[in-house]
């Protein structure tokens, strides 16, 4: 049976699978780019009764799009433009390690 303390030490060294690999995420690029622009709107004070995009502002054939990853995209941009990519790697860390430990927790709940 595992105690809390070594519940907390398995998620931790559960979320350092993400510090050994670089991030695959093909969309990744797509999700910074659609963070700086939400940004930008809000710097600006630009649109601010609708701050997500409601068309595609990088592919032009698209009439509609609902970006419905905004909250996480504007959190990526804000960490991406202050702790470069690492700071996203850690980003990434600590919603693995939280994610685990949460799933500990509904498992002792559940035995």
């Amino acid at each position: 049976m595992l105690t809390r303390y070594s519940a907390y030490i398995l998620a931790f060294l559960a979320g350092l699978v993400f510090l050994n690999r670089p991030l695959h995420d093909p969309d990744l690029g797509w999700h910074l780019a659609g963070g700086k622009w939400i940004n930008s709107q809000l710097v600006f004070g630009i649109n601010l009764q609708n701050l997500t995009p409601s068309t595609d502002f990088i592919n032009i054939f698209s009439n509609y799009w609902h970006d419905y990853h905004w909250l996480i995209q504007v959190i990526m941009d804000n960490i991406f433009q202050i702790y470069d990519y690492y700071g996203l790697l850690l980003f990434f860390l600590l919603i693995f390690s939280l994610t685990f430990l949460a799933l500990i927790k509904i498992a002792y709940l559940i035995l």
